[in-house]
């Protein structure tokens, strides 16, 4: 490893240092409740539905949907599981066993192509963060580690009591067949307060039905290595000093011993 990569690297580890050090101070916990939810396609065709696992809340308090032709449905007791169905016979245009929030799934205006965000991406155990399906059928899925070229540790991101996690995304949503998705910023926290913005950032475009990157931007690189280079300057000033009033004390100290 070089010097220079080694010195960036030890940099890094101080700022994680640093965030630690300035604490998350205290927030107030909260966990979202998966509850279904439906959508209908623009020409009133196919309907997009997503249920929880856990549906046992939904039979005193359904969730109800209303279809084209104007009749109220509860989703829980029409649809055996997640996934499209046509909107007039309810019959599986495709089915999957999973459930996704609403604001954690984005579609094509035919629901053939559906992407899934992984809010807790950066925790440990989870081993994707956005994986993209085409007619229920996984075809592609991006670890954290494929998304976030760097300063990808949890203490870089603003942490949140909401379901508990590192928020590690930003934009994302879908333009024509293109979806568009930018990772947070960079930055040392302390509670919802931002102490220092670091800059660093990645911004995708993605192709809505292979799940192939069409584009990849990493924003902020002149910042972070200006910001190192001060830091590291930061660090050796210290030593630096204390050698150099070591070395002038020492003729002084030799000068007093003279008789």
């Amino acid at each position: 490893m070089s010097l220079s990569l080694a010195a960036a690297n030890w940099c890094q580890c101080g700022l994680v240092f640093l965030l630690v050090w300035a604490g998350t101070g205290n927030l107030l916990a909260k966990t979202s409740v998966d509850v279904s939810h439906a959508r209908i396609t623009a020409d009133g065709r196919q309907v997009l539905v997503m249920l929880p696992r856990d549906s046992s809340r939904e039979v005193l308090q359904p969730v109800r949907f209303t279809l084209p032709e104007g009749r109220r449905i509860a989703l829980h007791e029409t649809f055996p599981k997640s996934g499209v169905y046509d909107a007039v016979t309810l019959q599986p245009v495709w089915q999957v066993d999973w459930f996704s929030q609403k604001d954690d799934m984005k579609w094509s205006d035919d629901f053939r192509s559906v992407v899934r965000r992984n809010i807790g991406a950066l925790d440990l155990r989870a081993s994707w963060a956005l994986a993209f399906y085409r007619d229920g059928l996984p075809i592609r899925e991006y670890s954290r580690h494929q998304l976030l070229t760097g300063l990808r540790q949890g203490p870089f991101f603003r942490f949140t009591s909401l379901d508990w996690h590192s928020v590690w995304y930003d934009e994302f949503e879908v333009l024509g067949d293109r979806l568009l998705l930018s990772t947070a910023r960079r930055g040392l926290w302390r509670g919802w307060d931002r102490i220092l913005d670091l800059g660093y950032q990645e911004l995708y475009t993605f192709d809505l039905t292979t799940g192939t990157v069409l584009s990849r931007e990493i924003r902020g690189r002149g910042r972070l290595a200006v910001m190192t280079a001060g830091l590291l300057a930061l660090v050796l000033a210290l030593p630096l000093g204390i050698w150099l009033k070591r070395r002038r004390q020492v003729p002084l100290q030799r000068q007093r011993r003279i008789p």
